[in-house]
C-alpha cells in the first residue's frame, strides 16, 4: 500500500501538476485570442525535465503569437479607420461596413447591416451601370468604376469601387466584398474643366 501511495504521490507531482498548470495557461491564452483585453498567464513549470522543456518552448510560442495576434489587430483597426469597405451576402444585403464607410456616407453601422447598397444610390446614376455591375458579379468577375452616392444628409459623394465575389474553398459564391476609394474632389475638379471649356467654346 506504501508502494502504491508513493507512485500515486509522485504521478501527481510529476505529470498530473504539470498537466493542469499547461491546461490553465493554454485556457489563458486562448481566453486572451476571444478577448485582448485578458491577460495572459505564463506558464509556470520551472523543472529541467521533458516538461520544463516544452513549457519554455510552448511560452516562447505563445508570446510569438500574442506578438502577431497585437499586430493582426493593430492592422485591422487601421483598415476600418481609413479603409471605405463593405462586405454583403449574395443578395447584395451588408454584412459589414468599416468605419470609413460610416464616415464618408454619414450612417453608422447598425443602420447599414441588413440593408441594401440602394439606400444610398443617388438618382445621377444610371439604371445600366448597376445591371452591368451584378452581371459582371454573377460572372464570378471583379467589377470596377465609379459611383456616385447619397449621403444621410441628402449630399453626395463619389468613390471608385471595386467588387469582387466572395467564394468558399468548393468555389461556391457565398458574398461580395467592396473597397472603395473617395474621389468626390477629383470629379469636382473634372465637373469645373468641363463647365470652362464649354464656356470658353
Amino acid at each position: 500500500i506504501l508502494i502504491l501511495v508513493c507512485i500515486a504521490y509522485l504521478i501527481n507531482k510529476f505529470v498530473n501538476k504539470p498537466l493542469m498548470e499547461f491546461q490553465k495557461g493554454l485556457n489563458s491564452f486562448f481566453d486572451y485570442l476571444a478577448n485582448p483585453k485578458k491577460k495572459v498567464k505564463k506558464i509556470n513549470i520551472t523543472s529541467d525535465d521533458e516538461f520544463g522543456q516544452m513549457t519554455n518552448s510552448v511560452n516562447e510560442s505563445i508570446k510569438i503569437s500574442m506578438k502577431m495576434h497585437g499586430e493582426m489587430a493593430q492592422l485591422m483597426y487601421a483598415m476600418d479607420k481609413n479603409v471605405i469597405t463593405s462586405e454583403t451576402d449574395n443578395e447584395g444585403i451588408i454584412t459589414y461596413v468599416s468605419q470609413a464607410f460610416c464616415e464618408v456616407s454619414g450612417y453608422t453601422k447598425s443602420e447599414l447591416i441588413g440593408k441594401s447598397h440602394s439606400i444610398m444610390r443617388h438618382p445621377d446614376m444610371p439604371k445600366e451601370t448597376f445591371k452591368q455591375l451584378w452581371n459582371t458579379l454573377k460572372d464570378n468577375k471583379t467589377w470596377e468604376g465609379e459611383i456616385k452616392n447619397l449621403k444621410k444628409d441628402g449630399g453626395f459623394y463619389w468613390v471608385y469601387s471595386v467588387i469582387s465575389p466572395k467564394c468558399t474553398k468548393a468555389g461556391i459564391n457565398c458574398g461580395y466584398t467592396a473597397i472603395r476609394y473617395e474621389i468626390t474632389d477629383k470629379k469636382a475638379v473634372e465637373d469645373l474643366t468641363a463647365n470652362l471649356e464649354i464656356k470658353i467654346a
